[in-house]
């Protein structure tokens, strides 16, 4: 992951661990003392950042050297997983009153299942559940051993007779998570490989789910413990990429309902207006026929966060709200388009007031394609000038989502700017389509049929529009091109699981053949009247009468060309 996303990161640790937090940490230490000079294993189940692991591992560092007893870090990684040599690498003589810490399990291979590869125990758990007694006896030392949800849940499963040695079990839930999981989850989509060292860095994770459900069944009493694992139940849910969506985001909802009860009749703070995002999150995103009642009560749940996370107490949190609202009212299917999208832009505009290109660059970014997209779709005033702002604000997007950096989002950027100029009604139309056909060119560069099929095909589809409509060089080359980029779409758009691009792509196509004036004529126009019934038939199927009808009058306008 770029080092630009960890940079712009800020912990305040303080609000990380909350009451609750310290009351664990002060249970810690008085556990660490009373074990010293004693093999004593004590799991850290926690949804901490790293940077706030971290910053708590140095405080229980400073705390403990005024008890005159040594913290020695052991630190797990791919290439460094032999925690038994890490382990004898680190630890003091036996007899020095030490406490030895073991963070980056995680990270250590097998804890994330390669996809293709036969599941097995990963090494470094099974390492330690074979040799559970040889590390009793040679490190009598408190043994802390930080487990993120992965690790956690993989310890218990992978080192089940380790595991049952251990004499004290603390947890620590971020009552403060700075970055929320969704977000997480856009910025590690595009690197090549991720190791994951907190549930942030696990979107869509099972080990997540059984991570917070473990939680809450461990806490059924009403709780400030029991509501934070349900909110990070709930949050991990609505990030799973699993196809039981309607049942998944039932579930979820469930959850905060539950959370949201508990904290009600509590203080506010901002474990509530965090349960409030997360509804709202949920709400935006459920599959129901009843659309804008979820979406109104998504932005009621936004709006009632804001109440908590205000812009000079917590300005990353009411940053992401504003950008969830700006989300939620481009998407909003009641009241005037225009007006709903001019809220967006409003919305989006206040984000940038604490999300700027030099503190917070990946979110700068996606503001500013949520602005373009936008501005594209913004039906109101000047529709040349509304355009233009759009590729300003894509333009500017691509500082930094750069090809190398963030493909993905490069790619999407890339086909954003080519939709824009290819509707751009100002300037010189020619050269505009250029830039649009550039823009759709690169876009392939990231987004090949084999890695991206949908992605792939509409591309394919707007490249044929592009040189369809082109209106410079020569015409019967360019509509020869068009059926081309047609033709490759359909390979992907199926009449069976793309109904409807299917019908347009064969409509387009019928319009390519009908006015190519090269080749064998009679044959050009059997394939249009071909492509114009197929189009006619996709169209009906989904109960498109309209556009079945206007396809059909072609139909029959060919046919009597023919006679």
């Amino acid at each position: 992951m770029p080092s630009q996303v960890s940079a712009s990161y800020k912990v305040d640790l303080a609000k990380a661990l909350g009451e609750t937090g310290e009351q664990e940490y002060a249970r810690l230490m008085r556990v660490l003392l009373a074990a010293q000079g004693l093999f004593a294993l004590v799991p850290v189940a926690s949804d901490f950042s790293v940077e706030a692991r971290e910053q708590l591992i140095q405080r229980l560092k400073q705390d403990l050297q005024t008890q005159g007893i040594a913290l020695h870090i052991v630190s797990l990684n791919r290439e460094r997983w032999d925690v038994l040599q890490a382990l004898a690498e680190a630890a003091p003589p036996a007899g020095t009153p030490a406490v030895i810490a073991v963070v980056g399990l995680e990270e250590t291979p097998g804890l994330v299942q390669e996809l293709g590869t036969t599941p097995r125990r990963p090494p470094a758990l099974a390492l330690l559940n074979n040799t559970r007694e040889g590390v009793r006896a040679q490190f009598p030392f408190p043994l802390i051993l930080w487990c993120a949800p992965l690790a956690f849940v993989a310890l218990q499963e992978h080192a089940p007779d380790f595991y049952d040695h251990f004499v004290g079990l603390a947890e620590f839930l971020d009552a403060d998570p700075q970055i929320p999981l969704a977000e997480q989850r856009r910025r590690t989509s595009d690197t090549e490989q991720v190791f994951f060292s907190d549930p942030t860095n696990l979107p869509g994770s099972q080990a997540a789910v059984a991570f917070y459900t473990d939680l809450v069944e461990r806490h059924p009493e009403p709780s400030h413990a029991r509501a934070r694992g349900l909110l990070g139940l709930a949050e991990v849910l609505w990030s799973l990429s699993t196809a039981d969506v309607e049942t998944r985001l039932a579930q979820a909802l469930e959850a905060t309902e539950e959370a949201l009860t508990l904290l009600i009749d509590m203080e506010p703070s901002s474990e509530l207006a965090r349960g409030k995002v997360i509804q709202g999150n949920i709400l935006r995103d459920l599959p129901t026929a009843e659309r804008a009642y979820t979406l109104a009560s998504a932005i009621q749940n936004y709006e009632e966060a804001l109440q908590i996370y205000t812009e000079q107490e917590f300005p990353e949190q009411w940053a992401a709200t504003q950008v969830n609202l700006g989300n939620v009212y481009q998407e909003l299917p009641i009241g005037n388009r225009g007006t709903n999208i001019q809220q967006a832009i409003t919305f989006y505009q206040a984000a940038l007031r604490v999300r700027t290109e030099h503190d917070f660059p990946v979110d700068w970014a996606m503001i500013q394609n949520s602005l373009g997209a936008a501005h594209q779709n913004l039906p109101t005033s000047d529709k040349a000038t509304n355009l233009q702002q759009a590729i300003d604000y894509h333009r500017a997007t691509l500082r930094v989502y750069t090809e190398h950096a963030f493909p993905v989002n490069w790619a999407i950027t890339q086909n954003n700017l080519g939709a824009a100029y290819m509707e751009l009604p100002t300037g010189d139309r020619a050269s505009n389509l250029r830039l649009s056909i550039t823009c759709y060119e690169a876009a392939l560069r990231v987004c090949t049929e084999h890695d991206f099929p949908i992605d792939w095909a509409r591309t394919q589809y707007n490249l044929g529009v592009a040189y369809q409509i082109l209106p410079t060089g020569d015409r019967a080359t360019n509509l020869q091109q068009a059926i081309a980029y047609y033709e490759a779409a359909l390979r992907v758009h199926t009449e069976h699981d793309f109904p409807v691009d299917w019908a347009d792509t064969q409509h387009n196509l019928g319009i390519a053949y009908q006015e190519l004036s090269t080749g064998d004529r009679t044959a050009n126009l059997k394939h249009a009247i071909t492509c114009f019934k197929a189009a006619a038939r996709g169209y009906e199927a989904a109960a498109l009468t309209e556009e079945a009808d206007q396809v059909k009058q072609l139909i029959a306008s060919l046919q009597e060309q023919q006679h």
